[in-house]
């Protein structure tokens, strides 16, 4: 083999390994996003409803109530970080902090009746998913 040779082939397992490098970067993020949803009726006094998942480097909350609203609560790593007033519509935010968020709806014992909820939870590469 000739000197040229040699160097094109070292030059060809240089890229290689580089793309293997990338890809075992990546994977691990790709392989740990997560959804979690959960919808349906919450009544005056019944105990909160959870939706969670692990976050390597972010997630994001979505959360709709209807009829006269709830209380949305947002956990990270058993430590609440949001807690909204009671009567609530609608709720959203997004961290870029890792961890294991839990995001939950409380319809309080003193609400006017039921509130039909919808609770989106989303990490890392997942928040294109509606």
């Amino acid at each position: 083999m000739t000197v040229s040779t040699l160097v094109r082939r070292g030059r060809r397992l240089a890229v290689l390994a580089g793309a293997a490098g990338v890809l075992t970067l990546v994977a691990p993020a790709v392989a740990h996003a997560a959804t979690a949803d959960w919808a349906g009726t919450l009544y005056p006094g019944a105990p909160r409803q959870c939706v969670g998942a692990t976050a390597q480097s972010a997630a994001r909350v979505i959360g709709t109530a209807g009829g006269s609203g709830v209380r949305f609560v947002v956990l990270r790593d058993g430590v609440q970080i949001v807690n909204t007033n009671a009567g609530t519509t609608s709720y959203g935010a997004s961290w870029a902090v890792s961890g294991f968020y839990e995001f939950c709806a409380k319809n309080p014992a003193e609400a006017s009746g039921p509130s039909t909820v919808v609770l989106k939870l989303r990490t890392d590469n997942d928040f294109s998913r509606p």
